[in-house]
């Protein structure tokens, strides 16, 4: 897909033709995003009035990924009963969209993931689950519920001209990667290279994508919703990203039994830390490694659960 185009095809501005012609379709929201109304999604005519502006852009510039924000469903007068119609429209203009466009895409977002649920999440390749940099909270609980590679954070709060070999860009390997910007700093359009290309080895590897385990593994000596633990299908292969501001991710291999890791290295934390991986094959040896450390060893899973791994510094 070339592109990433923002419509907001359901908010309204004062004056707009839309607003001038369709009155009784206007439900006022406030504030100047994109608009003083909300088009409500349950009134006849709506939906077929947003498809035509979806399609237009087709016809103009081709296929592409159509991007939301903003919040499609609003109370009427106080009113919560006609949500259910809007919900059940909006998500049938975005099969309709996707159906007669079988090229395009769609992207999900809403004031970060606010309006996330599994029927828009199914039909959307991503869905921008935050607003901001939410530290340590990044994916760490909405992994409980989403697939990590349908998810994204903030991507203007990443550009690639800052990127630094940090836990906190590493951090992003818990999602679908995803940055605005660009760079001419040929030390900082490596280190994005070699961001992507872990990612992209990971998904060959089994590591991100459709069938992949997350788990959320103890920790000792640090706060736990700092790490996150990615495996393959068949539990051979994985990864362990921590996600503070100065660490480090790494990975592990045997073969074809992987394994990966991540190193510590930053304040606050300035004691040892041991992480406790969850999900391996008890009698399956896993080669342990790390992205910046060239140390390896070789242990059973059974050992690595109970024991854990242990980073000094």
């Amino acid at each position: 897909i070339p592109q990433t185009i923002y419509t907001i095809v359901y908010d309204a501005e004062q004056g707009s033709r839309v607003a001038t012609e369709h009155p009784d379709w206007l439900l006022y929201k406030g504030g100047e995003f994109a608009g003083q109304y909300v088009l409500d999604q349950s009134k006849p005519g709506v939906i077929d009035f947003e498809l035509n502006l979806l399609q237009n852009q087709v016809s103009k510039w081709g296929d592409y990924e159509w991007r939301k924000d903003d919040a499609p469903l609003h109370e009427v007068n106080g009113d919560a009963t006609p949500l259910l119609a809007q919900d059940q429209n909006f998500r049938q203009m975005v099969k309709t969209f996707l159906d007669r466009n079988p090229g395009s895409a769609f992207h999900g977002c809403n004031g970060g993931g606010n309006d996330l649920g599994y029927e828009a999440l199914r039909m959307a390749v991503v869905w921008q689950m935050s607003d901001g940099c939410v530290g340590r909270y990044r994916d760490y609980y909405a992994s409980y519920l989403f697939p990590p590679d349908k998810m994204e954070t903030q991507p203007d709060n990443w550009n690639p001209d800052k990127i630094e070999p940090t836990g906190a860009w590493r951090g992003l390997l818990w999602m679908t990667l995803a940055m605005t910007g660009d760079t001419q700093n040929p030390a900082k359009l490596e280190e994005a290279r070699q961001l992507y290309d872990i990612y992209h080895y990971l998904a060959k590897e089994g590591v991100v994508g459709r069938w992949v385990k997350v788990y959320h593994p103890p920790v000792t000596g640090d706060s736990p919703e700092w790490y996150l633990e990615r495996l393959s299908s068949d539990n051979l292969r994985g990864i362990i990203i921590p996600s503070h501001s100065v660490a480090t991710p790494s990975t592990i291999d045997n073969g074809h039994d992987d394994f990966a890791l991540g190193e510590l290295k930053n304040p606050p934390t300035q004691g040892p830390v041991t992480i406790y991986p969850k999900g391996l094959l008890p009698e399956t040896t896993y080669n342990v490694s790390y992205q910046e450390s060239k140390t390896t060893e070789n242990r059973v899973g059974s050992d690595l659960m109970s024991r854990g791994i242990a980073l000094q510094n």
